[in-house]
């Protein structure tokens, strides 16, 4: 809704001059609009990581996507949309890049400004962790820590797969530790709860709804199994002297096939201990 960020924008920032703008998707319909509004030209824009989607070649949305909102836009003399035909770092118009891992960053213009904020990045995580726990009085904990996407939420898949999905996975946990589970925080908890709760395994699920990184000061070598994840690159990236093990479940049909190698370089790269298997 054009209107609703305009009164937005025009309420908060009408009085203040800007000459550049940095977003987590160059595709994003606020940031399109800011931009046109701005007339920021692309030389002044900054893209910040948006995790592991921005190690390789993506279009988000497909560009077949974009394409009826760039018609409806021009006919409706709205803001313009990105009709590059990849996005994020292979959007040739963009040059200047923040990331936590600018030695696997993926960017098509060889004179790219490079900002890395991995050392803030780190500071800042410390800061939010350390607070969060205070307040919840959370412990350290070890074992094997399985993170799921929201299928069900979606029902992009029923609760007998995920059952027997769930049941695969745990032959792969360490069943002398505690087995944990991160759920997506939009997926529907009391589905797979039930789910769970036929396993006939002791289970622990973390229900908290920050992101699984905020755990990672409290959380010692551990098992961790899940899709491709960037919670996995950071995970190697900030600890690499801990005696993790990392699981990938490689889709058959994986969309993005290009995360797999990725991370087995940076898996490589900072000598942990990893496995892909296929998903079930």
């Amino acid at each position: 809704n054009v209107e609703k960020i305009n009164s937005w924008f025009e309420k908060r920032f009408h009085d203040i001059q800007f000459n550049s703008i940095a977003t987590f998707y160059d595709t994003d319909h606020v940031f399109e609009f800011l931009k046109f509004k701005l007339k920021i030209p692309w030389n002044k824009v900054f893209l910040v990581d948006d995790g592991i989607a921005s190690t390789y070649k993506v279009s988000m949305p497909k560009l077949y996507r974009r394409l009826p909102k760039a018609i409806y836009n021009l006919f409706l003399g709205r803001f313009q949309v990105n009709l590059s035909y990849y996005s994020l770092g292979s959007n040739k118009k963009i040059k200047n890049f923040i990331t936590i891992f600018p030695d696997f960053i993926h960017f098509y213009n060889k004179d790219s400004t490079i900002i890395d904020v991995l050392q803030d990045y780190k500071k800042l995580l410390s800061e939010l962790s350390s607070n969060y726990f205070k307040k919840y009085k959370f412990n350290s904990f070890s074992g094997s820590i399985i993170t799921l996407s929201p299928v069900l939420k979606y029902k992009r898949q029923t609760p007998q797969y995920v059952y027997k999905y769930l049941k695969n996975l745990t032959s792969y946990c360490d069943k002398s530790k505690p087995i944990y589970i991160k759920p997506h925080p939009r997926d529907d908890k009391e589905t797979l709860i039930k789910i769970i709760n036929k396993l006939e395994i002791s289970i622990n699920i973390i229900e908290s709804q920050v992101p699984l990184e905020l755990f990672f000061d409290k959380i010692d070598n551990s098992i961790f199994i899940g899709m491709p994840s960037t919670s996995f690159c950071i995970r190697s990236i900030l600890y690499p002297n801990s005696d993790d093990s990392i699981i990938i479940i490689k889709e058959r049909n994986d969309p993005f096939p290009e995360r797999i190698s990725v991370l087995e370089n940076i898996f490589k790269a900072h000598r942990i201990n990893y496995k892909i298997l296929w998903k079930y």
